[in-house]
C-alpha cells in the first residue's frame, strides 16, 4: 500500500501526566490506528519531565512546553505547536485525539470519507445540570457535541439521543477536540486560543472562530468513542470546562 496515495495526517495534540491513569489505553488506541499515512506528534504540558520521559519512549517525536498554572494557556500552546507542524511540514490534516478518548482503529478513514474540513466523532462526558423539577443539581452523561437551540439561537444544547442513534453525518455548532479531524486550510486561518474571562478552553473558541470564518462543523454520529472520565483523579480549575 503506497502511503503517498493518501492524505498526510498528523495525529497529535496536548498530553500530560493528568491522564497517566489511562496511558496504556491511550497507547493502544494510537498504535492500532489503521490509516496508512500518518505521523504522531504529542506535546507534553506536565509540571515536570517524568511523563515526558515516559511518553518519549513510545512516541519519540513528542515535545514539551514550559508548564503554566493556567490550563487554558497550556492546552492552546500545545495544540498550536501541532498546528505549526501541520503547516510547516506539508500535512493535509490534523487529527486531534485526547488521552482519555478510545477511538476505533479506522476513525481517520471514516472521518476523511466525508470530505469535510472539520469533522468529529462522538464521545460523552459528565456534565452537571440543574433539575428545575427537583430543585437539585444532577450529573448526566452527555455527548460533547452541541447545536443551537431551536428556541434560542444564542443557546447551545446537546444533540438528542435519537440523532446519535441515526448514525448520520450532521452539521453542528460546537464540539470538543477529543477526536476531531481538521483540514490544513482551516488551520491556516485559525489559531487555537483562550479567553480568561469566559468559560471554556481552546476547543470552544476554535469552534466559534471556525463558524465566524465561514466554515461548517460536522459530526459523524456513527463513530462512538469511549471517554475514560469516570474515576479521573483530577479536577479542572475554576471556570475551566475541558471535557
Amino acid at each position: 500500500m503506497e502511503k503517498n496515495k493518501y492524505p498526510k495526517i498528523l495525529v497529535g495534540g496536548p498530553v500530560s501526566d493528568h491522564h497517566d491513569y489511562c496511558y496504556l489505553q491511550f497507547l493502544e488506541t494510537v498504535k492500532r490506528l489503521s490509516y496508512p499515512n500518518f505521523d504522531v506528534f504529542f506535546v507534553d504540558n506536565s509540571k515536570d519531565e517524568k511523563f515526558y520521559n515516559k511518553i518519549k519512549k513510545d512516541f519519540p517525536n513528542t515535545e514539551r512546553i514550559q508548564y503554566n498554572e493556567n490550563v487554558k494557556i497550556r492546552l492552546a500552546e500545545s495544540r498550536n505547536l501541532a498546528r505549526k507542524k501541520v503547516l510547516d511540514e506539508g500535512y493535509d490534516y490534523l487529527f486531534c485525539i485526547d488521552q482519555d478518548v478510545i477511538a476505533p482503529p479506522d476513525i481517520i478513514q471514516r472521518l476523511l470519507a466525508h470530505g469535510k474540513e472539520i469533522v468529529t466523532g462522538i464521545y460523552y462526558n459528565n456534565f452537571t445540570k440543574f433539575n428545575s423539577l427537583t430543585n437539585e443539581y444532577e450529573q448526566r452523561k452527555l455527548p460533547v457535541v452541541w447545536v443551537k437551540s431551536l428556541k434560542d439561537e444564542n443557546r447551545l444544547v446537546s444533540i438528542r439521543k435519537e440523532v446519535i442513534e441515526s448514525g448520520e453525518l450532521i452539521r453542528i455548532d460546537s464540539c470538543g477536540t477529543g477526536c476531531i479531524l481538521i483540514h490544513r486550510s482551516v488551520l491556516e486561518k485559525i489559531k487555537f486560543r483562550w479567553e480568561d474571562d469566559k468559560p471554556g478552553v481552546d476547543d470552544v473558541f476554535f469552534c466559534i472562530d471556525a463558524l465566524k470564518s465561514g466554515y461548517e462543523i460536522y459530526a459523524d454520529t456513527s463513530i462512538i468513542c469511549e471517554h475514560l472520565v469516570d474515576g479521573r483523579p483530577i479536577a479542572w480549575g475554576k471556570g475551566d470546562m475541558k471535557t
